[in-house]
């Protein structure tokens, strides 16, 4: 339960961040989304630097969807 709510706050924060700015967001989206897509696909979620480097990404774009 935890991990799905964890996926939506960073879906939710995606689609903030996008309103906000969609220019700068756009990559950050992009990315997350093709770790997600070849994380399901493939055994990529189980090597740590490769997942590390999805959730800086999310990190970023959770504040970018913040007020400044």
């Amino acid at each position: 339960m935890a991990f799905i709510l964890a996926i939506a706050a960073v879906v939710v924060s995606a689609v903030q961040a996008r309103r906000r700015d969609a220019a700068a967001s756009a990559g950050l989206i992009a990315a997350l989304a093709l770790y997600a897509v070849h994380a399901g696909i493939d055994w990529d979620w189980e090597m740590p630097a490769l997942t590390l480097a999805a959730v800086v990404l999310a990190g970023m774009l959770v504040s970018r969807s913040q007020p400044a």
